[in-house]
């Protein structure tokens, strides 16, 4: 199961909840009326006002009904972009399903303020790519070597900023025929 938080969507309740979901909602009809009405409710599939811990709970008992048959990873990108509706019932469910066959990784930015900083998991900051690296992934993209070490630099390895910076950069510039912009065209996240 997964979702990627979207900054234009951080304002919808429970729109990431409907994308970690969404493969599982033919399983609705197993939970209780109590929750599957509310899930529905909040998925936006029936008019249906249920208070926000009996959604939470419900989520959880989709999730944990689905590893019963296999294991579920649940994986959640830029985190700190969900809507809070939907963090709050992720996070309720991972505090809950550790007997179950169930991992869920949230991934978040650094220095954007997020719900996850509230809780206790354990956490795995993962450092920019080294020079060799960043030249390598550079080189998929057509930028010569000394182009993609004066980028690395600049975006301290950063994968996302590397990668969206090169696809700005002109043919000259990523010979290096052509001098590049002297700070990256996108911004670390």
């Amino acid at each position: 199961l997964r979702a990627t938080g979207i900054e234009f969507e951080s304002e919808l309740a429970f729109s990431g909840l409907s994308a970690v979901l969404r493969p599982l909602i033919d399983r609705v009809e197993d939970l209780t009326d109590v929750q599957a009405r509310s899930l529905r409710g909040a998925l936006g599939l029936e008019q249906s006002d249920g208070p926000a811990l009996t959604v939470y709970g419900a989520a959880l008992s989709l999730i944990s009904q689905a590893a019963v048959d296999r294991p579920v990873a649940l994986l959640v990108d830029d985190a700190q972009w969900m809507d809070r509706a939907s963090l709050e019932a992720l996070v309720f469910a991972a505090h809950r399903c550790s007997a179950d066959r169930v991992g869920i990784v949230f991934a978040e930015r650094t220095g954007v303020p997020c719900l996850l900083d509230q809780t206790r998991f354990p956490r795995l900051e993962l450092p920019g790519l080294d020079t060799g690296a960043a030249v390598e992934l550079l080189a998929r993209q057509g930028v010569a070597p000394a182009v993609a070490e004066r980028r690395r630099e600049l975006t301290h390895g950063n994968p996302l900023a590397l990668i969206e910076g090169a696809r700005r950069l002109g043919p000259d510039q990523r010979t290096g025929a052509a001098p590049a912009p002297p700070r990256p065209p996108t911004s670390p996240p």
